[in-house]
């Protein structure tokens, strides 16, 4: 009987904390590496707009559910040049 009621208490904060593994350390490396992924398909996305539409900005914002600002500002951050997807 007495097994059984150790069994069921639960456990120390102390051995909870042993048991938890260590926080993961951010470092510049892994940030750079999240903000090149997401730029990368920031980018993707973008070129799939735009050739789908034609480089038509307005569309292609539309499409992506942006504002056509908000394209032109991505379109210029990433250099990409609109006019080779137009017909």
């Amino acid at each position: 009987v007495s097994a059984r009621v150790n069994a069921e208490v639960p456990p120390s904060d102390r051995w909870i904390k042993q048991a938890m593994p260590m926080k993961p350390q951010r470092t510049a490396i892994h940030r750079d590496f999240l903000k090149s992924l997401v730029a990368d398909y920031e980018k993707m996305m973008i070129f799939a707009a735009l050739a789908r539409t034609g480089g038509n900005q307005s569309q292609a914002a539309k499409l992506l559910g942006t504002t056509k600002r908000i394209l032109t500002y991505k379109v210029h951050k990433y250099a990409i040049d609109t006019e080779q997807f137009r017909p």
